[in-house]
């Protein structure tokens, strides 16, 4: 096959820019270099590949080549959060606001909404628990009532 070498200007043979791999990563005095050396002439000979138009040769240095984006955290102030007397639902229109507008990420808008919705559960637990609480009271007072109307 035959290949366009830029660094010559030339038109060369594949079997030819194998080889020259073979002699290019040889370069360096330390494995470190060496391989350094390697890795430089496989992009070069893949950048080439890609330019030539081989869509494998593209698609491989697309994928590996550059990073791929990931979604990024920072910290966000939420004063309504800590406001004590905003109520959960505030609180939850305050955060969809924020993902609406793009200041925060769909992830961490979501993520905060998980921790309100924890928090409604534990308010909601602790009441149950004074309501409870209350109805053996009652219950207690009824039957001290009933046992002193008896005896």
């Amino acid at each position: 096959m035959i290949e366009y070498d830029p660094e010559s200007g030339a038109w060369i043979d594949a079997d030819t820019v194998t080889q020259a791999v073979k002699l290019k990563t040889l370069q360096g005095d330390t494995p470190q270099e060496k391989l350094q050396s390697t890795v430089n002439t496989i992009l070069e000979t893949m950048f080439i590949k890609a330019q030539q138009g081989d869509v494998g040769a593209a698609k491989l240095l697309l994928d590996r080549g550059l990073p791929t984006t990931k979604a990024s955290s920072h910290k966000v102030k939420l004063p309504v959060l800590y406001d004590t007397n905003a109520t959960l639902v505030e609180k939850a229109a305050s955060i969809n606001n924020l993902m609406a507008n793009g200041h925060i990420t769909i992830e961490t808008g979501n993520a905060l909404l998980n921790g309100l919705k924890l928090q409604s559960d534990l308010v909601i637990a602790l009441e149950q628990e004074k309501e409870i609480e209350e109805i053996r009271q009652r219950l207690d007072a009824l039957d001290s009532g009933a046992t002193r109307r008896y005896s």
